[in-house]
């Protein structure tokens, strides 16, 4: 179990940098281009710290996700070992 966690963690992880590495990205670009039009629009950096935002947010929801569901496969396998003893005692 504890591959299969450090497996949600790294995919938390990587949606993290990527959502972080999206978001920057779109502020650098409507920065560069606020320079070179001289205009800045609001809605890129809007964009950018949603992206960012998400990022974070998404991050939690899926190691949360990846916890109880990992939770949930143990307690599966713990119930039919049980009922597996119950049902030998019972013969």
């Amino acid at each position: 179990m504890g591959a299969l966690y450090v497996g949600v963690l790294l995919a938390a992880a990587g949606y993290l940098l990527a959502c972080e590495t999206f978001g920057v990205t779109t502020i650098v670009g409507a920065v560069r281009a606020s320079q070179e039009l001289g205009e800045a629009s609001a809605i890129p950096f809007v964009i950018g710290a949603a992206l960012m935002l998400a990022g974070l947010v998404g991050a939690v929801v899926i190691v949360l996700g990846g916890r109880v569901l990992l939770e949930l496969i143990v307690v599966t396998f713990r119930i039919s070992e049980t009922l597996t003893e119950i049902k030998a005692r019972t013969k």
